[in-house]
C-alpha cells in the first residue's frame, strides 16, 4: 500500500474515532447503550463453554494434589471447611469448585421472626430492599416506581422482564402497571428483592431459604456477562446518567438464568440462579432436564419446566440443597412479605444466616 494512501487511511480512522469520542462525551447516553450492545456481542458464551470444558477435564491422580491445591490457593478457598479434605479425590477442577462442605460448616440459625428468610448461599448482598413505590422506592431519577425492578435512562428493565410474563397469581388481576398487584396475594404485603453475588472463594452450592413449594422453573437462555458488583454498578450508574449506582443492573435481566417460581406462607416466592461469564452450568437438583450454557434449540426467550410429577408441586424445606453453580455467579430472591420489614444491611453473608433483622 502506498504511504500516501496509508497516511490518509490512518487520518480518516483518527478523525472518525475523534468524532465518535466527541459524540460520546457530549451525548453519553448514546455511548452507554452502544457499550452494553457491544459487550453483549462478545463471544462470552463460547469462552464460558470452553472454560467449562477445561474445568471438567480429568486430572491424572498423581497431579491432582498439586493442581487442585494451586487452584484452591488461587481462588482463596477455605480448605478447613471441605467435606473431602483429600485433594486427590477431586478428579476435576470443577468437582473442587462445586465442593461440598463438611457437616456443621454452615448452620441455619434459629429465628422467631415470622417472616424470616435465611441466606441461600455464601456471598455479598449487593441489593436487598422493597420493590415498588409503597415503600418509597425511586429509580434514582426522582421518579417513583411501582413495577420497575431496574430502570435506567431511556431503557426500562422491569421485574416482569426478569421473571418473564405473565406470572399473575391473582386470577382477577388485569393490571399491567403494577407488578405487586399481579404477584402479591395479600394487599397488606409488598415485594422484596435480594441479590447475592458469589465470589470464586465462596461455596457454590445453594439452599432453600424458606419452606416453600415450587410450581415450575423458567429457563432463560440469555447472555453470559460478568456479574461482578463493579460491572453491575457500572452499567447501572452509566445508563442512569451517573445518578444511581444502587439498582440491580440491566445485566441481570439479560443473563442466562433459571427462575424457580412458587409460593411460601406469605405468598409469592421466586428463587433465581443467574449465570455469568465462565459460569455456563447451573445444576438444579430436582430439574436435571435443564441444561445451561448450550446453544438454544429454538428462538424462544424462555422455556418452562414442571416438576417430575406435573400434578404435585415440589416442596422444599428451609436448608434443603437446591443446586449448584459450576463457577461463581448470583442468586436473586423476589418474595412477598408483610410491609415494613427491617432488612439486613449490604454485607457479606453465609449460608443459613438471617436476612431479616
Amino acid at each position: 500500500m502506498p504511504r500516501s494512501l496509508l497516511r490518509k487511511s490512518l487520518l480518516a480512522v483518527a478523525a472518525a474515532s475523534g468524532s465518535y469520542g466527541t459524540v460520546c462525551y457530549l451525548v453519553p447516553e448514546k455511548f452507554d447503550s452502544q457499550l452494553l450492545y457491544v459487550y453483549r456481542k462478545l463471544p462470552l458464551k463460547v469462552v464460558s463453554y470452553s472454560v467449562g470444558r477445561m474445568m471438567s477435564v480429568d486430572i491424572p491422580p498423581r497431579w491432582r494434589t498439586p493442581i487442585v491445591g494451586s487452584f484452591s490457593r488461587l481462588i482463596a478457598a477455605d480448605e478447613s471447611e471441605l467435606k473431602e479434605c483429600d485433594l486427590e479425590k477431586y478428579s476435576t477442577l470443577n468437582q473442587f469448585f462445586s465442593r461440598e462442605l463438611k457437616p456443621g460448616a454452615r448452620i441455619f440459625q434459629k429465628s422467631s421472626h415470622d417472616s424470616q428468610v435465611w441466606c441461600p448461599s455464601d456471598g455479598e448482598i449487593i441489593q436487598f430492599r422493597p420493590v415498588g413505590s409503597s415503600m418509597g422506592y425511586t429509580d434514582g431519577l426522582g421518579a417513583t416506581k411501582t413495577e420497575d425492578f431496574m430502570t435506567v435512562k431511556d431503557c426500562s428493565f422491569s421485574l416482569s422482564e426478569f421473571l418473564g410474563p405473565p406470572l399473575t397469581v391473582k386470577e382477577n388481576s388485569t393490571s399491567v402497571s403494577s407488578i405487586q398487584n399481579r404477584l402479591c396475594q395479600n394487599d397488606r404485603n409488598c415485594l422484596y428483592a435480594c441479590a447475592i453475588y458469589l465470589s470464586p472463594s465462596d461455596c457454590h452450592r445453594f439452599y432453600s431459604p424458606v419452606d416453600w413449594k415450587v410450581n415450575f422453573v423458567r429457563h432463560f437462555s440469555g447472555s453470559l456477562l460478568s456479574v461482578r458488583p463493579s460491572i453491575l454498578k457500572f452499567f447501572s450508574r452509566t445508563l442512569s446518567g451517573g445518578k444511581s449506582d444502587d439498582n440491580i443492573s440491566a445485566v441481570l435481566s439479560i443473563q442466562e438464568r433459571c427462575v424457580m417460581v412458587g409460593e411460601w406462607k406469605h405468598g409469592f416466592f421466586a428463587f433465581t440462579a443467574v449465570g455469568a461469564s465462565n459460569v455456563g452450568s447451573i445444576d438444579l437438583n430436582h430439574f436435571p432436564q435443564i441444561r445451561t450454557n448450550i446453544r438454544p434449540k429454538n428462538d424462544k426467550l424462555y422455556e418452562d419446566h414442571m416438576p417430575k410429577n406435573d400434578s404435585v408441586d415440589l416442596k422444599l424445606n428451609m436448608g434443603d440443597e437446591v443446586g449448584k453453580f459450576n463457577l461463581g455467579s448470583t442468586i436473586v430472591l423476589v418474595f412477598e412479605a408483610p410491609r415494613g420489614l427491617k432488612l439486613r444491611e449490604v454485607s457479606q453473608c453465609k449460608i443459613g444466616q438471617h436476612m431479616i433483622v
